[in-house]
């Protein structure tokens, strides 16, 4: 079995809540349900509330247990765009926020593992969508360049309005359970189809 650190803000710590009621895990720990699709992998949960990128990257990222991990997944950011005082130095542009990516997605890669990077959801707030789209493009582009594996599920969460489906949140930026559901499915069908050999042994 494969062991997945998936890491990131509150997005990242409330998914076992849903996936399985029964238990809440924290930092480092494994996700085990029998309402995983794939017993192939193991997610371990490295989700942190109100987390922006740097602090994460600084603070966080070296409390992970790579040395057991057989691949990463990472989906942050959204609070740099909701409110910048998540992070270490208040940095709200973009450019500021793509770096802090860049600098943190470079730093996973030269650990020597495989990695997904997701793109952020969709919001139920617009003028939040909008940066979440521009900083979707840059982040896509930027992972082409470089061929990393990326997951963009922003128009799989998304309503036809470009809002978050409320079907698959109950607050307007956290997936619910249905959210989860699906996000689940799609990172499993990456791991299997997209990701490096190594994880599909």
């Amino acid at each position: 079995m494969k062991k997945i650190a998936i890491m990131g803000d509150s997005i990242t710590k409330n998914m076992p809540y849903y996936i399985d009621k029964t238990i809440k895990r924290g930092f480092n720990e494994p996700m085990i349900s029998d309402k995983l699709p794939n017993s192939d992998f193991l997610f371990y949960i490295c989700g942190i509330e109100n987390i922006g990128i740097g602090t994460f990257h600084e603070n966080c990222w070296p409390k992970v247990n790579k040395d057991e991990m057989d691949g990463f997944i990472l989906l942050i950011g959204v609070n740099n765009i909701l409110r910048p005082d998540c992070d270490y130095d208040n940095k709200e542009s973009l450019d500021d926020i793509f770096e802090k990516l860049k600098n943190f997605i470079e730093d996973i890669l030269n650990y020597g593992k495989p990695l997904i990077v997701e793109t952020l959801y969709p919001t139920n707030l617009i003028n939040i969508n909008k940066k979440i789209i521009t900083l979707n493009e840059k982040l896509i582009k930027y992972c082409e360049e470089k061929s990393i594996d990326y997951l963009d599920l922003y128009s799989t969460l998304a309503d036809n309005n470009g809002f978050i489906n409320s079907h698959f949140s109950d607050d307007g930026l956290h997936p619910n359970e249905k959210g989860y559901e699906i996000i689940i499915n799609e990172l499993t069908e990456k791991l299997k189809t997209k990701s490096p050999k190594s994880l599909c042994k």
